[in-house]
């Protein structure tokens, strides 16, 4: 992954963009290497601010340090086809992809150093959900108690290959298991109730 000059990064966003990376990380860099060559990049600095996978090819839109916005076309063997600034319109839907992104991606879940717990919250709109991830070892294992404040909500656990560890179980009934495989456990958090509300949660691994 190219870092300088220009120290570009790669927005982390989700599960299935993460899926994508092996594909698309060459793309990237062989578009910085191009804004790098052709001298238009006069500030350090910089940002990839989204990417749009596809097997025909990937275009990548970047932010240099000056805060132009760039669109570049390229392969997954790095070979780029075009590079050029983007127009308002361009630019204007590349943030707008990012941002819903972001929104979606799910909250990684750490412990402090030397605990093997960790208390979170946190609100839901009306039918609204929310992802967490956390790292565990095969053979650890989970504790996960979810408490919503004013009604129904329920959760699903799936393993690092995205099979279904545990299928939508009501808040009520805590998991208490032994994890199947070592990687990222994905918690989906689903509020059932046409109205808002707030959840905490408590995560243990032993």
């Amino acid at each position: 992954m190219k870092t300088l000059p220009l120290a570009l990064m790669a927005l982390c966003l989700g599960h299935a963009v993460r899926a994508e990376d092996p594909l698309v990380q060459p793309v990237i860099d062989g578009c910085i290497d191009r804004l790098l060559a052709s001298g238009a990049a006069t500030q350090p600095g910089g940002e990839v601010i989204d990417t749009m996978y596809s097997e025909a090819g990937t275009m990548v839109f970047l932010k240099d340090g000056n805060g132009r916005i760039w669109q570049c076309f390229g392969y997954r063997d790095g070979t780029v086809e075009s590079l050029e600034l983007a127009d308002a319109d361009a630019a204007e839907g590349a943030f707008a992809r990012a941002a819903e992104k972001a929104a979606f991606a799910p909250e990684r879940i750490s412990f402090a150093p030397g605990t093997s717990g960790a208390a979170l919250s946190g609100a839901l709109e009306p039918g609204g959900a929310k992802q967490f991830v956390l790292g565990a070892r095969a053979g650890q294992v989970l504790d996960l108690r979810l408490d919503p404040k004013g009604g129904d909500m329920y959760y699903i656990l799936r393993n690092p290959d995205s099979s279904i560890l545990l299928a939508g179980t009501d808040a009520a009934v805590p998991f208490n298991g032994q994890l199947p495989q070592s990687g990222d456990i994905n918690l989906e958090v689903v509020n059932s109730q046409s109205t808002a509300q707030d959840f905490e949660l408590v995560v243990t691994i032993e």
